[in-house]
């Protein structure tokens, strides 16, 4: 059927198409291997940074349940806390930073009506317990900012979940 010149330039053909192939598979799984081990630092980096950030605005919602907290300490808290996100903003999307703002003055807003709520919601907010909920409903104004506060938790945790699990 074939002459045996033809089909040598053929069979050189498939042998030169076939290496071209192989070079090409081979020069794409070193990119994207190179790009993942690239990425994979990065993500090693965010999730210990996200770790942190969420270590930080919980501290600052423990110092508030158990200490005394004046305008100046809360102060300090927070400032430390921002100071920590523009470090790392490489790290911290910026949504995420609005959300941790938004939750911390929740956190304050939240602690600031307990305070003047009386001994009914003090004395478990300062054991870190949950505030009876009918001391919540008797003053209506604490019931929203506990809402608040625990929606914005919320959000922000399944933030630092889902980049704890590798997803940004």
């Amino acid at each position: 059927m074939f002459d045996q010149p033809l089909a040598t330039v053929i069979a050189a053909v498939v042998a030169v198409a076939g290496t071209i192939v192989s070079i090409v598979i081979a020069q794409r799984r070193w990119t994207r291997e190179r790009r993942e081990a690239r990425f994979g630092k990065f993500e090693a980096d965010q999730q210990s940074i996200y770790k942190e950030l969420w270590d930080k605005i919980e501290e600052v919602n423990v110092a508030l349940r158990r200490e005394r907290v004046d305008e100046s300490g809360f102060g300090k808290l927070v400032a430390d806390l921002n100071e920590f996100m523009l470090r790392n903003g490489a790290h911290i999307d910026d949504a995420d930073r609005g959300l941790a703002n938004r939750y911390v003055k929740a956190v304050k807003r939240f602690h600031s009506l307990v305070m003047s709520a009386g001994p009914e919601a003090r004395i478990p907010f300062g054991e870190t317990q949950e505030i009876p909920a009918e001391v919540a409903r008797a003053v209506h104004e604490l019931a929203g900012a506990i809402e608040k506060a625990n929606q914005l938790r919320e959000e922000l945790r399944a933030k630092v979940r889902t980049i704890f699990a590798g997803r940004p």
